[in-house]
C-alpha cells in the first residue's frame, strides 16, 4: 500500500515512495509535513478522511535475490615471451615515385622469363612475386613486389596494344630501339604463359611444359650433330715423342722468280740441324769450365720457300743466282749452320748483313721493274703497229669497193 500523496506536496528530490520512511516517533508528522527536515513551510493539513492516529505500519519487503557474482577467470601463466616490438617504417611524405627506365624494363621482363612469372602453380603465385622483386631490387631499384608485378603486366599490355598503354611504359620503350628489340620474344613467351595459366589447370600446364622441355633437348642434340658434321677435319697434333716433325710448306712470295726450279736449286747442303734443348747443369760449374752437353741429334726438315732476292737496273735474275750461290746462301729462308746467316754470336755483324740485304733487295726491285718497263713499251709498239694495220686493211677495202 503506497502512501497518501496531499495535493500541492513537494517532495525531495531523493524522495523513493518504495523506500521505508525514515525512523520517526511519529509517521504522520513525516507524511503530514510537521518533518522539519523536508516540508517545513507546508502546515499540517486535516482532512476528514484521513485517519487520526498512527498509521499501520507497512508490510515488510522482500530481500531482493542474492546474485551469484561473475565467474572469475583463471588464466594460465604466459609462457611464451611477447612478441618484439616492431619498429614502424619511415613514412615516404614528399618522396617521389620511381620512374621505369627503359633498362630497367628490359631487367623486369628478362627476370620474368628466366624465371617463369607465370608457370607456378595456382596458389602458389606469389612466391614469383617476390622472387622478381627481389632479383629486381638486387640490381638497384627500390620498388616494392607489387610495383614490379604491374609494370610488368603493362609491359605485356605495350606488348599487345602499344597505343592504349601506360604512358611511362610507352615513352620508355619508344625512346630505345634496342630494348624494343630485345624483349620482343621474352614477352611474346610470358603471353603465351599466361593464356596458359588462364586456360589450362595445373596438370595440362605440366603435360604441355614437359613436352617443351622434351623437343628443346631434341633440337639441342639435332643442332649439334649438325655442327659436329660441319666442322672441318683439323691435322693430327704430332706427338712430343715422336721424331718426325712436318712443315708445312709456305706461300711463295709475290717477288718470287717462277722460272727458277727450287727443286734443283737445293742441295744436301740445306739440311737442316736441329740441336735438342740443352738441360740446365745440376750445379754450376766452376769458372772457365762448360758442363757437359749431350750429344746433339740431326734431324732432316723440308725447307721453306725462299724469299725475294735483290736486283739492280744492271743486273739480271740469272746473275742474282749466280751471287746468291757463290755467297752460299741457300734458296730458304730457314736458318742453317751452313750458311752465311748463322754464325757464331760473338762473331756475327748484323748491320752489314742488314746492309746487304738491302742492297740486293734494291737491286732486285730495279730490274723488275725495268722489265716492267720493256713489256709496257713491247705493248705500245704492238698497239701502234695494230692499229697501222687496220688502217691499212680498211683503205684497201675501200679502194676496191670504189668506183671510178
Amino acid at each position: 500500500m503506497l502512501p497518501y500523496r496531499f495535493p500541492n506536496q513537494h517532495l525531495p528530490p531523493t524522495y523513493n515512495p518504495y523506500q521505508a520512511p525514515p525512523a520517526a516517533a511519529n509517521p504522520v508528522a513525516v507524511y503530514a509535513g510537521n518533518a522539519p527536515a523536508y516540508n517545513t513551510h507546508i502546515p499540517a493539513i486535516q482532512h476528514p478522511g484521513f485517519p487520526q492516529g498512527p498509521l499501520p505500519p507497512l508490510p515488510p519487503r522482500a530481500a531482493p535475490a542474492k546474485q551469484s557474482a561473475p565467474p572469475v577467470a583463471v588464466h594460465a601463466a604466459v609462457t611464451t615471451p611477447p612478441p618484439p616490438a616492431t619498429q614502424a617504417k619511415p613514412r615516404r611524405v614528399g618522396r617521389k615515385r620511381y620512374v621505369f627506365t627503359a633498362l630497367d624494363l628490359v631487367n623486369t621482363v628478362l627476370i620474368a622469363a628466366e624465371i617463369g612469372f607465370y608457370d607456378g602453380e595456382h596458389g602458389s603465385k606469389h612466391l614469383k612475386e617476390g622472387e622478381l622483386g627481389k632479383r629486381l631490387r638486387d640490381t638497384g631499384l627500390d620498388v616494392s613486389d607489387g610495383v614490379c608485378k604491374a609494370r610488368l603486366e603493362a609491359m605485356l599490355k605495350w606488348h599487345s596494344d602499344p597505343d592504349n598503354c601506360m604512358a611511362e611504359v610507352r615513352e620508355a620503350m619508344d625512346s630505345s630501339d634496342v630494348a624494343a628489340n630485345t624483349v620482343g620474344a621474352p614477352l611474346d613467351i610470358l603471353s603465351e604463359a599466361l593464356n596458359q595459366s588462364i586456360e589450362k589447370t595445373d596438370s595440362e600446364r605440366a603435360i604441355l611444359k614437359k613436352k617443351a622441355e622434351e623437343d628443346k633437348a631434341g633440337g639441342n642434340a639435332i643442332r649439334e650433330a649438325s655442327m659436329r658434321s660441319r666442322r672441318r677435319p683439323t691435322s693430327p697434333t704430332p706427338s712430343l715423342d715422336s721424331d718426325e716433325i712436318e712443315i708445312v710448306e709456305a706461300t711463295p712470295s709475290v717477288n718470287r722468280d717462277i722460272r727458277r726450279d727450287d727443286d734443283a736449286s737445293r742441295d744436301a747442303s740445306s739440311d737442316v740441324e736441329v740441336v735438342e734443348p740443352t738441360p740446365l747443369p745440376a750445379r754450376i760449374p766452376a769458372p772457365g769450365k762448360h758442363a757437359a752437353t749431350p750429344s746433339s741429334t740431326k734431324i732432316k726438315k723440308e725447307n721453306r720457300s725462299p724469299s725475294p732476292p735483290a736486283l739492280s737496273r744492271k743486273t739480271t735474275l740469272s746473275s742474282i743466282n749466280v751471287k746468291l750461290r757463290k755467297r752460299g746462301r741457300p734458296d730458304t729462308d730457314t736458318p742453317t749452320r751452313s750458311t752465311k746467316r748463322i754464325r757464331r754470336h760473338d762473331s756475327f755483324d748484323i748491320k752489314a748483313h742488314l746492309l746487304e740485304d738491302r742492297e740486293l733487295n734494291a737491286e732486285y726491285h730495279s730490274a723488275l721493274l725495268s722489265k716492267i718497263d720493256d713489256g709496257n713499251k713491247q705493248y705500245a709498239e704492238g698497239i701502234a703497229a695494230t692499229t697501222n694495220f687496220q688502217n691499212r686493211f680498211l683503205d684497201i677495202i675501200g679502194n676496191a669497193f670504189r668506183r671510178d
